[in-house]
């Protein structure tokens, strides 16, 4: 109910009844309130991306095309050699324009998302691009249900290595 929040750090793994976190995202449950509340009812799971590396392992100049949120979501990249790499200065995984570099956020069958919301820092005047039209770190993507969400990797300026580095990630999704 409004008011009540259930915040865990790390990710939830259901073991046979016995439950188990992992550092490294925050999984909190929204339930509407009462009187005409219209918060969307889901699951909203955050992965800050220096936490997820830490909880990891994750190491400076290295390639991680893929990594999961919780049980139900998934983010994976493409691209050349060096979108998906993580690296410490920032701590930020970064997607490179050059590379026609994708991030794709996906609910496991039987989920549909929501909305995401992605902060990350612009290197040469590099965005994410949704719909075609770029997504200005910080604001929320309503994804209407859909089963996944894919971004580019766009440019607001005349650079030619436009650069998104992701610093975190939060999905709200639903069950079907």
């Amino acid at each position: 109910k409004i008011g009540d929040t259930i915040t865990v750090t790390g990710v939830l793994k259901n073991y046979y009844g016995k439950i188990e976190f992992d550092t490294g995202c925050t999984v909190s449950d929204i339930v509407p309130g009462e009187g005409g509340n219209t918060e969307v009812e889901g699951t909203v799971v955050s992965v800050i991306i220096a936490d997820l590396a830490a909880a990891n392992g994750w190491v400076n100049a290295t390639k991680y095309t893929s990594f999961t949120m919780d049980e139900v979501i998934t983010v994976s990249c493409t691209g050349s050699s060096n979108s998906g790499k993580y690296y410490t200065s920032g701590t930020n995984w970064r997607l490179y324009q050059t590379e026609s570099a994708t991030m794709t956020i996906a609910a496991k069958d039987g989920y549909k998302i929501a909305s995401i919301t992605i902060t990350y820092a612009s290197e040469k005047t590099g965005c994410l691009v949704i719909d075609g039209a770029n997504f200005a770190s910080g604001s929320t993507y309503e994804a209407d249900g859909a089963s996944s969400v894919t971004f580019s990797v766009g440019n607001t300026g005349s650079a030619t290595n436009g650069q998104a580095r992701i610093t975190s990630i939060t999905v709200v999704y639903v069950a079907e």
